[in-house]
């Protein structure tokens, strides 16, 4: 059960700051801050990669450990 709740929370955790780099970006984008948005693109890009392969992993579909 202790397990099953600190998994989902590092989910949570990757989640949230993937939508926050992904909404950080959008917004410096929407407000033709381009210089903000390409720092903050990457990051996004980089959260989003880490949570789908984390996820992956955790699901069996990736086996990185053993």
């Amino acid at each position: 059960m202790r397990e099953t709740i600190i998994t989902i929370a590092n989910f949570a955790g990757l989640l949230g700051t993937w939508v926050m780099f992904t909404a950080w970006t959008v917004e410096a984008a929407a407000k033709g801050n381009a210089i903000t948005a390409a720092l903050f693109s990457p990051l996004a890009v980089a959260a989003a990669i880490v949570f789908a392969v984390t996820l992956a992993e955790k699901l069996g579909w990736l086996p990185l450990s053993k």
